[in-house]
């Protein structure tokens, strides 16, 4: 059933997001994890050791939730914690040779993905689409707001 209304710019981000992740989900189910790709991607593409604050405020994972996140990854044996020396509250999140090989699988689907769904939009679109995007996120992050969690893992029935 079509329906003519049109949706409120975030209830579209909405959906494609779901669409989005349940394609990465449906790619990644050889995997032994069904969450937090992000998470992973995020720190094997960082040029330096990533903090566990670091991650949370890139990814706007509130404190609480991203032990959480991290906690999962331990047990999967994907990350491991390790104290900063000089402040020893601070803790580094590394990647683990089990988690290195799942962040490159995550990072060549997502590259996969986003090659697909751009296709028939040239590179201008694209830096343009980006450009607004950044604009509307940047916009966003100074209203005043609630924290709100998204839990992305796969739906079973």
């Amino acid at each position: 059933m079509q329906n003519n209304c049109e949706l409120p710019f975030g209830t579209n981000l909405l959906v494609m997001s779901k669409l989005y992740y349940g394609v990465i989900s449906l790619h990644l189910e050889k995997l032994d994890i069904d969450r937090y790709y992000s998470v992973l991607f995020f720190i094997y593409n960082s040029p330096k050791k990533c903090s566990q604050q670091a991650i949370a405020d890139e990814l706007r994972i509130d404190k609480t939730a991203m032990v959480k996140v991290i906690d999962y990854l331990s047990e999967k044996e994907l990350v491991k914690r390790e104290t900063d020396k000089i402040d020893r509250r601070k803790h580094f999140i590394i990647l683990t040779k089990k988690g290195k090989k799942y962040a490159t699988d995550i990072a060549s689907v997502f590259q996969n993905l986003d090659k697909s769904i751009f296709k028939n939009i040239n590179m201008k679109q694209k830096k343009d689409l980006s450009d607004v995007l950044n604009t509307v996120k940047k916009n966003l992050m100074k209203q005043p707001s609630n924290a709100v969690v998204f839990k992305y893992k796969k739906f079973t029935k």
